[in-house]
């Protein structure tokens, strides 16, 4: 997956004048206070040079995972529209190219909170004078917020898990009463992120919402033990991405946990495929997830239709 080339014109304006080396120091500062997330009562600050560290390494694998979880709500539910959507700690505006990618042209408004000044000014900066939607942005701690105004999507992306738990909590209640149709959460592809994923999961089953995705079910989340349910975006890296991390690979793979919620029933889906199916010569074998657990299956060639499905499927796919 790439990021817009239009986006990608922008930041590359935006990193114009500052040296690779300043580039790759900033983000190994920036990787190492986001290592600390979750035990800290705030998220960190983040330094001018660091946000321009963030747009040209973080920003493009945010947008992925948004994209991919965008595409699957889109998937499950095609006849539904989206019309508005709020982003709850929306950085430098990146769910709003992933929004604008996958909904337009119908979707009309978006509103972007996000707490600090900086990222706001710089989401401004990136996505210009772009008319076709009718953008938002207002200064807000998502942490220490009441209540938000109603949309039909309501998303939060890696910011949540930024929060103290008893924080959280409050705002996921606020996120779910603000959205009319959908509520997406995304999270790091960590152990301590699905766990949050899978607890954010209980509370919204207890508060009558209706999973969309990734779970095929609404039964007790099976995962147990070390094991945790994750998956993995592709981007391509620009080639200043590749220079600020030394990469030789022209992409990488962004894992993530996430929650797709509906305020409607949506059908359940047989099973999901947990991770990357191993394709052999005359089988396949898949780990998936259904109403009957976790299980490891595998198809044989034998089977023809089942097999030849099985072969074209990719982590993350329903069967």
């Amino acid at each position: 997956m790439q990021i817009p080339e239009e986006l990608k014109l922008e930041i590359d304006k935006k990193i114009a004048n500052t040296s690779i080396n300043d580039l790759k120091r900033h983000s190994n500062v920036l990787s190492a206070q986001y290592k600390d997330i979750g035990s800290k009562e705030s998220s960190p600050l983040i330094t001018d040079s660091q946000k321009l560290a963030y747009i040209s390494v973080r920003m493009p694998a945010t947008y992925a995972t948004i994209v991919q979880a965008l595409r699957e709500l889109s998937f499950r539910t095609p006849s539904l529209l989206v019309e508005s959507a709020l982003d709850v700690g929306a950085g430098p505006g990146t769910g709003l190219w992933a929004l604008r990618e996958i909904f337009a042209p119908s979707l009309k408004w978006v509103t972007l909170l996000e707490k600090d000044p900086g990222f706001i000014r710089l989401g401004k900066e990136l996505y210009g004078n772009r008319s076709e939607i009718d953008v938002k942005w207002e200064v807000c701690d998502a942490a220490m917020a009441e209540s938000f105004p109603s949309h039909d999507l309501v998303l939060a992306s890696f910011s949540l898990g930024e929060f103290q738990e008893s924080d959280w909590q409050k705002t996921l209640l606020a996120m779910w009463k603000a959205a009319r149709k959908f509520l997406i959460v995304i999270e790091p592809g960590t152990p301590r992120g699905f766990g949050m994923i899978r607890r954010m999961r209980e509370i919204l089953l207890e508060q009558g919402g209706h999973l969309v995705a990734p779970c095929p079910h609404s039964q007790t989340c099976p995962m147990q033990g070390s094991d945790w349910c994750h998956f993995a975006a592709r981007v391509e890296r620009t080639s200043i991405h590749r220079q600020i991390k030394n990469a030789t690979m022209n992409y990488e793979d962004e894992k993530f946990s996430y929650l797709i919620f509906s305020r409607e029933k949506v059908p359940e889906v047989q099973a999901r495929i947990l991770t990357r199916p191993q394709k052999n010569n005359g089988y396949v074998n898949l780990k998936l997830c259904s109403a009957n657990g976790v299980q490891n299956v595998t198809i044989s060639r034998k089977s023809k239709d089942e097999y030849r499905r099985a072969r074209k499927s990719e982590w993350g796919d329903i069967l």
